[in-house]
C-alpha cells in the first residue's frame, strides 16, 4: 500500500535563457497531470487531479 503525504517540498536551481517554457510534465490518466511551468520568468506549478486545474504562481 503506498503512503499518503500531505505536503512536499521541492527545490529547483536552473538557469534559462527564455522566459516562458515547460520545465517538467507528467500526465496521468484521463485529464491527471502535473506541470511546473516558467511564465513571464516566473514558476508556475498547475495540477489536475481530476477536480479542475489548480495553479500555483510564485510570489518572487
Amino acid at each position: 500500500m503506498l503512503r499518503a503525504y500531505s505536503s512536499i517540498h521541492i527545490d529547483f536551481m536552473f538557469k534559462t535563457r527564455e522566459a516562458n517554457g515547460l520545465i517538467i510534465f507528467n500526465g496521468g490518466k484521463k485529464n491527471d497531470f502535473v506541470a511546473v511551468e516558467l511564465v513571464s520568468g516566473h514558476i508556475n506549478y498547475v495540477v489536475n487531479v481530476g477536480d479542475g486545474t489548480v495553479t500555483l504562481r510564485d510570489t518572487l
